[in-house]
């Protein structure tokens, strides 16, 4: 396993804050200029929502502060939230030399990811509901 210097555990753990500001403005300037963006190369060609359909509306919308329509535009925004929390509190238990007491990098988890996808694609298209608006 690697060692991590002093100096490089202080910029993992302060790289999040920093990194806040600057995700703020690209935020802005994403929503501000969202309707601009081509729409879903899938839904274009074939008219089916893929897993990922309305994710920019989602963060578009979690960034002015309406999780319903963040939740309505695509659920997986606010899960890929989380999962990328987690995935950096388990680096840094990483760095700092710890076991994390639970991992998401297991095939487990990856098949689990698979199946989510492939049921929400399925409940997307077929049944009609959590459809992006």
């Amino acid at each position: 396993m690697k060692k991590y210097s002093k100096l490089e555990k202080t910029i993992y753990v302060i790289l999040p804050f920093v990194l806040m500001p600057v995700l703020f403005f690209v935020g802005k300037f994403v929503s501000q200029y969202a309707h601009l963006y081509p729409g879903c190369p899938i839904y274009n060609f074939l008219h089916l929502y893929c897993p990922g359909c309305g994710m920019t509306r989602a963060f578009t919308a979690l960034f002015h502060g309406d999780i319903i329509l963040c939740l309505r535009q695509n659920v997986f925004c606010i899960l890929s939230i989380i999962v990328a929390i987690w995935l950096y509190i388990e680096f840094l238990f990483k760095v700092f030399g710890k076991k994390a007491p639970f991992s998401f990098n297991t095939t487990f988890w990856a098949v689990v990811a698979l199946v989510l996808c492939i049921v929400y694609f399925i409940i997307r298209n077929v049944f009609g509901i959590l459809v992006p608006m």
